[in-house]
């Protein structure tokens, strides 16, 4: 996610400080969060943002995509501390951290906008 929001999908070179720094920018800046462990609440903050309380599809909408809907895909869980885990959290650290911030922006955006 870091390298999609500073463009540098295809760039090799390792997400510095300043990267993750800009990246946060852009999130704060640019994004309303919502987030899948808080779904019905981020459903909310959409439709105050964006109107679509007057949509007559909304309730069917979140009856069948928000309230009953499986929101998984199957996967073999990966151990702990196994090669795989340490390789995945080596790859995904800073979209980690990034996720840990927009995490804090959703409350903070709560407080703020709603």
């Amino acid at each position: 996610m870091v390298t999609l929001l500073l463009d540098k999908k295809n760039v090799k070179a390792p997400i510095t400080d300043d990267d993750m720094i800009l990246a946060k920018q852009i999130l704060r800046d640019k994004y309303l969060i919502g987030l899948q462990t808080e779904m019905e609440e981020s459903i909310d903050r959409f439709d105050k943002f964006y109107g679509w309380y007057e949509n007559p599809f909304r309730s069917r909408c979140m009856k069948e995509h928000i309230h009953h809907a499986d929101n998984g895909n199957p996967h073999k869980s990966v151990k702990e501390g196994s090669r795989a885990w340490d390789l995945a959290v080596e790859k995904n650290l800073r979209d980690m951290e990034l996720y840990d911030y927009a995490v804090q922006l959703f409350e903070e955006q709560g407080d703020f906008i709603f």
